[in-house]
């Protein structure tokens, strides 16, 4: 690194994609590079500027997510451009436009609101996998997991685990739904790996016992994990499907 180069930001970052030859940042703000922007930004990496793109976004914005063409951003959102998107919306990137995706979750009145929120999501071919803060989903109880058809929006939410205190990353890997989150056991959080049928959400057993995992990611049959306190090995472990 030669040099930096630096962008000043009104509020906060909480995620960034690179994609192609741009960066998006996302997080809560309302300005950034001497350009009015809500929540959201993209900058060309050729020059680091501020792109004419602007997308407003009410609400801060907690997870950042691309798959292809599309991308997946939730938050504490109550509306993109005006129109009304509670918690997500997706963008698709090949047409410049945002999709019709909508779900209304809800959750415990805090404050005198019942606006659900999201933190983290995963988006495997049309079916969009969803954690957060709510326990109604378009009208049905939930758990906090939720998943959507992104195209029909079509949903269901079933439940994983009575104890999961928060989940930290989500992925899905043929039949298999990984999940890395804090689970209460006898008493205590524990932070570990767990496995489920995507379908059903019945947890399924792993060949080994993963514990301190938070960060989760595939590439071809395996999966890639990151943290600090693992039974055996330190900072990075891996098993196959």
């Amino acid at each position: 690194i030669e040099h930096g180069q630096f962008l000043k930001c009104n509020g906060y970052v909480n995620s960034m994609i690179i994609d192609s030859n741009y960066l998006y940042v996302a997080g809560k703000f309302d300005s950034i590079g001497n350009k009015y922007r809500t929540n959201i930004a993209k900058i060309n990496l050729s020059d680091f500027t501020v792109s004419d793109w602007n997308t407003s976004i009410a609400g801060e914005i907690l997870s950042f997510e691309k798959s292809g063409n599309m991308m997946v951003v939730g938050g504490k959102i109550s509306a993109v451009n005006t129109k009304k998107r509670t918690g997500l919306f997706i963008y698709d990137r090949e047409k410049d436009s945002i999709l019709n995706t909508h779900v209304n979750i809800l959750s415990d009145a805090y404050f005198g609101s019942r606006s659900g929120y999201i933190e983290h999501a995963y988006l495997e071919d049309s079916l969009l996998y969803f954690y957060g803060g709510f326990n109604e989903l378009n009208g049905t109880k939930a758990n906090s997991f939720g998943v959507l058809n992104i195209y029909t929006n079509n949903s269901y939410s079933f439940i994983l685990d009575s104890n999961i205190a928060f989940i930290k990353d989500i992925i899905v890997l043929d039949s298999n739904l990984f999940i890395c989150g804090s689970f209460r056991v006898n008493n205590r959080q524990t932070f570990e790996l767990r496995m489920y049928d995507k379908h059903t959400g019945l947890r399924k057993a792993l060949p080994i016992n993963i514990y301190g995992a938070s960060i989760i990611q595939k590439y071809g049959d395996y999966v890639y994990l990151a943290n600090t306190e693992f039974d055996s090995t330190k900072n990075i472990n891996w098993f196959g499907r």
